[in-house]
């Protein structure tokens, strides 16, 4: 599992983005935001490290996803938009304790 940092994972989205005509409706979050929205306590949105992305064609959405799962990202196709995010060190340490305890 690659794990990634918020620079490198906004110049690949970003290229994502360009490449498949997408906009982000939602990036990076303060806690007080992630709380509004119904977010995750550990969302990645809080580390920079997830974005929501609307194609204008939404069609490209399951292309999109393709393509940020090429590159080791979590792609995840909700029915108005593609969430894509990455790991960063402190969730990948979270998932190495949970399979340490299974």
């Amino acid at each position: 599992m690659q794990i990634w940092t918020p620079e490198s994972f906004r110049c690949a989205v970003r290229a994502l983005r360009l490449i498949h005509h997408a906009s982000e409706t939602s990036g990076g979050r303060s806690a007080a935001r992630n709380r509004a929205r119904g977010g995750d306590p550990h969302s990645q949105h809080l580390e920079d490290l997830a974005e929501d992305l609307v194609c204008d064609e939404p069609a490209r959405h399951e292309r999109l996803a393709a393509d940020a799962r090429t590159l080791g990202l979590i792609a995840v196709v909700d029915s108005d938009h593609v969430h894509i995010q990455a790991y960063s060190r402190g969730a990948h340490a979270r998932l190495r304790a949970l399979l340490d305890d299974a």
